[in-house]
């Protein structure tokens, strides 16, 4: 997913639980802004990664995405 605007308090969410941001630069762990066009990389704890996961993409308190992990184009 990388959007067409920005995105000034983007969270995942896996299962209801927060996924920290892979880069750890952040002022935030778990909290991040998306750039115009721009992206991120979160971690998904080892041997927890199921298809029928629901993954969450939030700005703020606004859902931007729900999909199954199984379902996510990964690139």
């Amino acid at each position: 997913m990388h959007p067409d605007r920005l995105i000034e308090r983007c969270t995942v969410t896996y299962d209801n639980n927060l996924l920290p941001w892979w880069d750890k630069t952040e002022e935030s762990r778990y909290e991040k802004t998306i750039e115009l066009g721009g992206g991120g990389n979160v971690r998904i704890p080892k041997g927890a990664e199921r298809d029928d996961a629901i993954v969450v993409v939030k700005d703020g308190k606004k859902v931007l995405k729900r999909a199954k992990y199984g379902d996510l184009t990964i690139d």
